[in-house]
């Protein structure tokens, strides 16, 4: 078989992509260009975390401020301001990261939302902030900027978002305008807490791979003209291109095979279609301990390759 699809153009929006690859966002810890922590950035590593409500995940970490609800509508607004800017710099879309635990996934779910205001409670209320930005953005540069969402799918938690809860979500998302949707699930904290290996699963055989798969065929039939992006554990670039000839999946994200490997699309597209080098040790996670993200073991890897 050979990847042909892997290579061909498609859509996202009104924006033509040259190929179905896509770099799912990461956390990069680029503070400066040589890689050093600046003052100002140690100064940010402080501050109290912000949070729909004050819950911790566990005794001793540090406890989020409640956001007012003013408070809230300029988070709303920063959203909407870094939206217009994005536009005006020049790029050709933009994604809001409503997963891993990060700000969106946590009014989203009703594990870390025990709100009784317009932003909590009920599913439509949590997911209202998500849909404000949206709206805000819209008004701001018009619907021919496609706006996607990485989509917290699965806490992973009792009392969290549950698939099911999700699909719901992702269907109220694509009819409101959402040019594609990232599924994805689980966050550091509740790895940490619960033993749950989400969201940065090591790879270590096939059966590992395409772990957000069960999320994405749930919810490829209701994205009508929305595309859909696998992420998670994505490594065969034979089934990969199985899975877009089939349809299940519109375009493929990774994020730790390209810190190790930038030139993985071009090999693959030159007829090597091996696997990545990167083996998902999650060294590159660590790496922003101390400056930007990185493959710290990259050379290690490439000995290997060179004698297997």
């Amino acid at each position: 078989m050979n990847v042909k699809t892997l290579f061909s153009p498609e859509k996202i929006g009104n924006v033509e992509i040259k190929n179905r690859i896509v770099r799912s966002a990461t956390y990069t810890h680029s503070a400066t260009n040589d890689g050093f922590i600046t003052d100002e950035m140690i100064k940010f590593q402080g501050l109290t975390p912000i949070a729909p409500s004050a819950i911790t995940f566990r005794e001793g970490d540090r406890m989020p401020k409640e956001l007012t609800i003013e408070e809230i509508e300029d988070v709303i607004k920063n959203f909407i301001d870094a939206g217009r800017r994005t536009y005006e710099s020049g790029y050709d879309l933009v994604q809001l990261n409503s997963g891993h635990g990060r700000l969106l996934s946590n009014f989203l779910s009703p594990f870390t939302n025990r709100r009784s205001d317009e932003f909590g409670g009920n599913m439509e209320n949590r997911m209202r902030i998500l849909v404000d930005i949206y709206n805000g953005i819209v008004d701001e540069i018009g619907k021919n900027f496609p706006i996607t969402v990485k989509l917290q799918t699965q806490d992973f938690v009792e009392e969290g978002i549950t698939l099911e809860e999700s699909k719901s979500i992702a269907k109220i998302l694509v009819d409101l305008g959402f040019a594609a949707i990232e599924p994805s699930g689980g966050s550091g904290e509740i790895s940490r807490l619960y033993k749950i290996r989400y969201p940065s699963l090591k790879v270590q055989s096939q059966d590992d791979e395409n772990y957000f798969l069960p999320a994405v065929k749930e919810l490829k039939p209701i994205m009508k003209g929305s595309k859909i992006i696998l992420m998670g554990g994505v490594r065969n670039p034979l089934t990969v291109e199985k899975l877009l000839r089939e349809k299940t999946t519109d375009f493929i994200a990774m994020s730790r095979p390209l810190i190790c490997e930038p030139g993985l699309p071009n090999r693959w597209k030159s007829g090597d279609i091996s696997p990545p080098l990167c083996n998902s040790c999650n060294s590159c996670y660590f790496s922003t301990r101390s400056g930007i993200v990185a493959c710290t073991v990259k050379e290690k890897l490439l000995k290997e390759k060179v004698n297997s």
